[in-house]
């Protein structure tokens, strides 16, 4: 994304560049456009946050007791972007629904031994500490 910002800066810059009065040095030419191009680079940085909420937006909150909402989906029932936060998890089509596959590491880890990324996972999918803790009891 970020590629993306500064080839619209790197064109608004060629724009103005030959835009602006020819007999102006260049140095003066650089300095207004060097600045106007930065706030072009900083409007790319909201866009790429509104694109990682959309891929969100098809998890699902679950209400009441995570553990119980998420047992009652099968695989296919999950969104594309469930499935991506449950494979952070560890898990698969094949031991999301095959009771002889082993389940995950994850499955068997206490909240505090999860890793940063399968913590932000569990919370995306309605876990905390607790709920996670107490999950299969």
């Amino acid at each position: 994304m970020k590629k993306i910002a500064y080839i619209a800066a790197l064109s608004l810059v060629s724009s103005w560049a030959y835009a602006a009065d020819a007999k102006a040095p260049a140095a003066e030419k650089a300095a207004p456009v060097a600045e106007k191009a930065a706030p072009a680079a900083d409007k790319a940085a909201p866009a790429a946050d509104k694109a990682a909420t959309a891929a969100k937006s098809d998890v699902r909150k679950p209400t009441g007791d995570p553990e119980k909402f998420w047992d009652n989906q099968g695989w296919k029932d999950l969104s594309a972007g469930e499935q991506k936060l449950f494979g952070v998890l560890g898990w698969t089509e094949k031991n999301w629904s095959d009771e002889n596959v082993p389940s995950p590491a994850s499955d068997d880890k206490s909240w505090d031994k999860l890793s940063k990324e399968e913590q932000a996972a569990a919370t995306a999918l309605g876990y905390d500490a607790k709920s996670w803790d107490n999950a299969g009891q």
